[in-house]
């Protein structure tokens, strides 16, 4: 089971990657370094915001829905301190939090695309 959902999740990462990437470079050409780095932290928070879910579902209960309910509500509050954590380093750097956040709503809508898509295809 395992080993089937790492292969179904590589290309969604890689998509995210791939898209997040482009989408950085155009706006490193357009609106310059600081905002583009700013872009393509938030799309690699989210990979590995993405990752980290996938390993917990990956290790989860599924014998007890109760304590399925607790793990999954124990890695979302994890992945929420994670965020503010990131967000007050790439502050310190001296990234432009907006286009942190641009950065994560980009790579969101390539993750809702492309399960769109693959929701379409089946």
């Amino acid at each position: 089971m395992t080993e089937e959902f790492d292969e179904q999740q590589k290309p969604l990462l890689l998509v995210i990657l791939a898209g997040g990437f482009l989408v950085s470079l155009l706006v490193t050409y357009f609106k310059g370094v600081n905002i583009g780095l700013g872009v393509l932290c938030g799309v690699c928070f989210m990979l590995l915001n993405q990752w980290l879910m996938f390993r917990q579902i990956r290790t989860m209960n599924t014998d007890d829905a109760e304590q399925g309910q607790k793990q999954l509500l124990f890695g979302a509050a994890k992945r929420f301190v994670a965020l503010i954590v990131f967000l007050i380093i790439a502050n310190s750097l001296g990234l432009h939090l907006l286009s942190v956040a641009a950065g994560l709503a980009v790579a969101y809508f390539i993750l809702f695309a492309y399960s769109a898509a693959a929701s379409l295809r089946n």
